[in-house]
């Protein structure tokens, strides 16, 4: 429920604008505003004063401490990458040999247990629409 020190503190924190209010008190504000107008005038605009002084203020520029500070926590932050982390980075190498021996074994078992004829023949055959013309294009005429 919205009072009277609790719209002042909004109007003191916010400004006079409401879309600067914060949104889930916003419209109890605007109804209060709209039920109180002689005791919130005044408040809104001493707020609509004080917006406009600041709206019309140069920004000020950063100091050089500021900007210094922001640079340090940057380098900080960026030296703190995961493969700058020893524990991480051994973790990583032992997942990349993990899967390594997965696809090594992995591949291993695909290749058929027992030897296979060997069928060149039926292999150029099937490469080349017949072994007659794969023959021919080494020189072996057929």
């Amino acid at each position: 429920m919205m009072d009277k020190e609790r719209f002042a503190a909004i109007v003191a924190a916010y400004g006079a604008a409401p879309h600067r209010w914060p949104q889930d008190e916003r419209a109890a504000a605007e109804r209060y505003a709209a039920a109180h107008r002689d005791e919130c005038a005044p408040l809104l605009a001493e707020a609509r004063t004080l917006d406009a002084a600041l709206a019309d203020a140069p920004a000020p520029a950063p100091s050089d401490l500021l900007a210094a500070r922001v640079m340090a926590a940057h380098r900080a932050a960026s030296r703190q990458g995961w493969l700058n982390d020893p524990r991480r980075a051994a973790l990583a190498l032992a997942a990349c040999a993990v899967f390594g021996v997965i696809v090594g074994f992995g591949g291993g078992r695909l290749t058929p247990a027992t030897p296979q004829p060997d069928n060149a023949e039926a292999m150029i055959a099937a490469v080349f629409g017949g072994a007659e013309d794969a023959f021919a294009l080494f020189g072996d005429g057929g």
